[in-house]
């Protein structure tokens, strides 16, 4: 499991959302009053448990196989390469990966104790099974962006694209190298057709298998 940085959560997440009104418990903040170490690691291991819990009900490495394993857009992103989102995801794919951001901050008292609970002692079956059935419980809450689900967040801004989501959605993104040799406008142009057609396909087969445990906007995009 790898653990990001605190520089890297407020340069690439949204850092106008965290709640730092929140943060005065379990060393979430360090000396100078910014994210810390700890905060990291407690939401990595939270972002972990999230993994675990929705490959136990969804199969995402079939569900990637049969849109990317032929070819159609090119071979997985190199590490150095993949977006933050991409190679901190713990889904074990390679193309499709989670886009939210995990505000554990907003946990209770109680929840974080079982949270700290688990990350000091990650081989306790006990406490690795409280933790995964908080997660289940506060879930929804720890990745929405704001209280209000009738807002829409900015998740992807670029020159040809602007991707908004329901501020409490559970986002997925799928990133993979480009095929080489498609240089000419015509082959561009069917390959962003592609593209669009297959993200509905995939966002919705996403939201009818994650639908049946999960009452929440899914979202899917390409980056």
């Amino acid at each position: 499991m790898k653990i990001i940085q605190p520089k890297a959560v407020m340069m690439y997440s949204f850092p106008r959302n965290y709640h730092r009104d929140m943060m005065d418990r379990a060393d979430m903040l360090d000396e100078k009053g910014r994210l810390s170490e700890r905060y990291c690691e407690l939401q990595a291991k939270y972002k972990k448990l999230v993994c675990d819990w929705l490959m136990s009900k969804v199969d995402f490495v079939a569900i990637e196989n049969s849109y990317f394993d032929n070819g159609w857009l090119g071979m997985p992103v190199d590490d150095e390469k993949k977006t933050i989102y991409q190679y901190f995801c713990d889904l074990n794919t390679n193309y499709l990966y989670l886009r939210n951001n995990y505000y554990i901050e907003k946990l209770s008292d109680d929840e974080l104790t079982v949270l700290c609970d688990y990350v000091n002692a990650p081989d306790n079956r006990m406490c690795y099974t409280q933790a995964l059935q908080m997660v289940q419980e506060t879930f929804a809450r720890v990745i929405a962006e704001n209280d209000n689900s009738n807002t829409k967040e900015l998740f992807k801004e670029t020159l040809d694209e602007v991707i908004f989501c329901p501020s409490n959605a559970l986002v997925f993104a799928a990133r993979a190298t480009i095929k080489t040799g498609l240089t000419d406008a015509d082959s561009m142009a069917a390959l962003d057709k592609q593209m669009a057609a297959i993200r509905v396909e995939l966002q919705e087969e996403l939201r009818s298998k994650i639908g049946t445990f999960i009452n929440l906007p899914v979202m899917m995009f390409f980056e």
